[in-house]
């Protein structure tokens, strides 16, 4: 919903969210890549679908996960 309201913040929060797993957890990205990209192509990709591939790799726990990640933010300032 933020890229529709704000792109260029949801831009802003998409790349650094993206630099955050390259530099912690760059294996599980590998993964995540490699799943997402094994779908069909130009099939319909639902959010659900979405969250259902991210937590494969990454897990569930949120809260754990944007705790992570602001604190990386906080070292990058």
């Amino acid at each position: 919903k933020l890229f529709q309201t704000n792109p260029g913040e949801a831009y802003a929060e998409a790349w650094a969210f993206a630099f955050f797993l390259i530099e912690t957890d760059s294996p599980k990205l590998a993964l995540y890549l490699r799943r997402t990209a094994s779908r069909p192509p130009f099939e319909p990709y639902t959010a659900a679908q979405r969250v259902a591939d991210f937590t494969a790799v990454f897990g569930d726990d949120w809260r754990m996960l944007e705790a992570r990640f602001q604190r990386f933010i906080e070292t990058v300032k």
